[in-house]
């Protein structure tokens, strides 16, 4: 009687079955190519630490009820004839194993959920493109266990391909390779070739159980470890059920082309399968750094070359007979490896172009949402007409609660925080309003043209005497509109007699992006932190001066609000007896009007993967003179010839000039959208100023803060925005600034969400006082 392994052997490539063969080999190379897409995005929408080892659950599920329903006698399958045969298959499928059998089975099960799970968390830690270079290496992994556990002889000739591969792969991630974040898909590389090496052993075993019976044997016994991996991510984390209708479609993307998979096995040798695996992965490669935006700088087209010279050598050693078919073959893929190379050239070169030019790719951002519009230098800090409401914030304006308290409070604008107008016709007049740091200009900016609108709103630009002889005003409630930033300083006290007065009159104090003052030095030791480590400070060590906490309680006794710029300002307050904060961050996180910025700025983000080591990057250096970071921030100017560095003050630019710094290369701003306009033509922004990072953000350029103090680092966690801390081990002169802003990180998903939630928070707010919020506002609260 015919063995299986003989009848793939004599299939081969029947031109009979060529259209079968198409179809399975489509299914086989779509759905790997798109499980892997869909899972890079899958683990961008939902940050959840554990989702990996829901997806492998839902995949090994998925992957025993697609192997129960499936027919028998189907395309997928090849059984033995003959009604004793069928019975032997099932008798050996629903026998209980003996012990030993049993063992194996566990094995096989415990490296097929191992690998899987691992898999999953590399598309999480790596992304799509470098697992699936990654993956090339499988191979090399599999030739050298079946050596050491088979006996298998290996050739010269297969060594040296596999170490080309290997070389190419290093190659490719030698500006990311972190040993955190790489060894997951390499303990699965292992443990995928241990499966297939316990799985053969099982074959042995039981002959006649087929191919589509012995899957649905790996998942059935992969089932109880995954179980506990699910009880132990459940334990940590809890339930979470937002995912599942995106989980359950990425199981069934994984298990198509599986089954395609071990359909083709049945169709053709060994050999052929193999070359069109590689092919399949190559061609993943290229997709998924196109889909992504993940671009290719030259040692990515040398490293992959390498790896794809390496597979025919490899071949070429591991196939000895039938010289003429392989020869064939070998060059037939060579082939198409060479236009597969031509495509990945003909996207680099496109790439390169683009950098080049320095032109924005048009696949890499919506220009037409992160473009800065054109006006003249009279129109500084005019307000934007608004846009319609949407249909679900038009209702809540409607409701008789928003009308009444509409009829009842005027917005006072009047204190130095924010001028007496809105609209500024002098930068002198601006800087006097906003104090001598220029980066207080954007959050000033963000406060008045982000997060009320204005013009649907009653306004007194005087003084409240004056406004209530107007009869427009008389018999109103004031709401006085106070854009805030240093009010809670530990070190220094402040009068507050004009707020009791207000409070007392029955208006209404609208404090927006009150903050704390608070050094890292009162509380944490100066000595090396490890990369990523995370200050924690008890708010029970924050001491205020005595008026604070008499501003504080009087706050509280009118129970007043007040929107705090981080969750470290909020808990302080609360400690000392105040809770009518809202945690909100600041305005200038609205200043990009893109409704999913984070989206478009994570493609961005990506990009910067590819330019580890490039020093010709545009980096906006964000600088504030200090000790503990002057000179690391030099340096990464004297290394990136294209680098511009950017003052917020006077007294920093005169620093500046006496150091010797070209004045070419130095900025310094009066008007923030010349400044955005400066800043969005960067590759990105670092240093320590928040709110030079902030109008970065605000233009789509990527950006990392170096958090100098709880002021900072408050901001930068409230807002989802990448940080380290001077503490940060890693900020050493010689930095790879791409590298670094790579590795902490970016998560465009979470940063949407975040801005979500925060403009639900100020319409809930501003609503109280029958105001309405900017346009802006209502488009980004629509999306959660």
């Amino acid at each position: 009687m015919e063995s299986i392994n003989s009848r793939q052997s004599n299939l081969g490539l029947d031109p009979k079955n060529i259209s079968v063969l198409f179809s399975l080999g489509f299914v086989w190379w779509a759905g790997n190519n798109l499980y892997a897409l869909d899972a890079h995005a899958l683990f961008q929408k939902f940050p959840s630490k554990f989702l990996f080892v829901d997806l492998a659950f839902a995949q090994i599920l998925l992957g025993i009820v697609m192997s129960l329903t499936i027919p028998t006698e189907s395309l997928l399958l090849f059984t033995k004839s003959g009604s004793d045969a069928l019975a032997e298959q099932k008798s050996g499928l629903l026998t209980i194993p003996n012990l030993k059998r049993a063992a194996l089975l566990l094995a096989i099960g415990f490296f097929h959920i191992t690998g899987t799970v691992l898999t999953n968390s590399s598309y999480k830690l790596l992304g799509s493109t470098s697992t699936l270079v990654w993956k090339l290496t499988e191979p090399l992994a599999a030739m050298v266990l079946k050596r050491f556990i088979l006996g298998e002889n290996t050739s010269f000739l297969s060594f040296t391909g596999m170490a080309l591969v290997l070389g190419g792969v290093l190659l490719f991630s030698k500006h990311t390779l972190v040993f955190a974040t790489a060894s997951p898909i390499v303990i699965a590389n292992l443990c995928f070739p241990l499966r297939n090496i316990l799985t053969k052993r099982d074959q042995a075993q039981s002959q006649y159980i087929n191919t589509k019976e012995r899957f649905l044997l790996i998942q059935l016994y992969s089932l109880p470890f995954c179980l506990v991996a699910l009880l132990y991510k459940y334990i940590m984390v809890g339930t979470d059920t937002d995912s599942f209708q995106s989980i359950l479609s990425n199981a069934v993307l994984f298990n198509s082309y599986q089954f395609a998979s071990i359909a083709l096995l049945e169709r053709m040798d060994a050999l052929t399968h193999s070359l069109a695996n590689t092919l399949k992965r190559f061609t993943g490669i290229i997709l998924s750094a196109i889909v992504i935006g993940d671009s290719f700088v030259t040692s990515h087209i040398i490293a992959l070359i390498m790896a794809a010279l390496g597979f025919p050598i490899y071949v070429l050693g591991k196939e000895s007979d039938d010289k003429r078919r392989k020869n064939m073959r070998i060059k037939l893929f060579s082939i198409l490896k060479v236009m597969v190379f031509i495509i990945i050239a003909a996207f680099s070169a496109s790439s390169a172009f683009w950098k080049a030019t320095g032109i924005t790719n048009p696949k890499l951002s919506q220009k037409e949402d992160l473009a800065l519009r054109e006006r003249s230098p009279s129109e500084e800090f005019r307000l934007e007409t608004p846009m319609s409401a949407d249909s679900a914030f038009a209702i809540q304006r409607d409701s008789a609660e928003f009308q009444s308290a509409r009829k009842q409070h005027a917005i006072l604008i009047l204190e130095r925080y924010v001028g007496k107008k809105i609209s500024y016709s002098s930068y002198e007049e601006a800087l006097a309003d906003a104090g001598d740091n220029h980066g207080n200009l954007v959050w000033v900016y963000a406060a008045l043209q982000r997060l009320i609108d204005f013009s649907g709103s009653l306004i007194c630009e005087t003084t409240k005497e004056e406004c209530v002889r107007n009869s427009t005003f008389a018999g109103r409630r004031f709401v006085h509109y106070r854009p805030t930033a240093n009010l809670l300083n530990t070190r220094r006290a402040f009068a507050y007699d004009d707020v009791r007065d207000v409070l007392q009159s029955g208006d209404v104090y609208l404090y927006v992006g009150i903050g704390i003052q608070y050094l890292f030095r009162d509380t944490v030791k100066w000595d090396d932190l490890s990369p990523g480590t995370k200050i924690e400070t008890s708010v029970d060590t924050v001491q205020y001066p005595a008026d604070t906490y008499m501003f504080l309680n009087l706050m509280q006794k009118h129970r007043n609000p007040m929107l705090v710029r981080g969750d470290f300002t909020l808990r302080t307050n609360q400690n000392a007896g105040y809770h009518y904060g809202v945690s909100t961050g600041c305005p200038s996180l609205f200043i990009n009007q893109a409704v999913r910025a984070g989206r478009l700025l994570q493609r961005k983000y990506d990009a910067l993967k590819s330019r580890v080591g490039d020093l010709s990057l545009k980096i906006a250096i964000n600088y504030k003179a200090n000790a503990n970071i002057s000179s690391f921030l030099l340096d990464v100017l004297n290394r990136y010839e294209n680098s511009l560095i950017y003052a917020q003050d006077v007294e920093d630019y005169g620093k500046l000039q006496q150091m010797g710094v070209p004045f070419d290369r130095t900025r310094l701003f009066s008007d923030v959208e010349e400044w955005m306009q400066s800043l969005s033509e960067m590759d990105v922004a670092f240093g320590v100023r928040i709110h030079g990072n902030m109008a970065a953000l605000g233009t789509g350029t990527p950006a990392l803060v170096i958090a100098m103090d709880h002021r900072v680092l408050e901001l930068t966690e409230r807002m989802r925005v990448p940080y380290v801390t001077t503490y940060d081990v890693r900020l050493v002169n010689g930095v790879d600034v791409a590298s670094l802003v790579s590795e902490v990180g970016f998560n465009g998903e979470e940063f949407d969400r975040n801005r979500c939630v925060t403009a639900r928070l100020y319409e809930e707010q501003m609503a109280k006082y029958g105001m309405e919020v900017h346009s802006t506002l209502r488009r980004i609260s629509s999306i959660c």
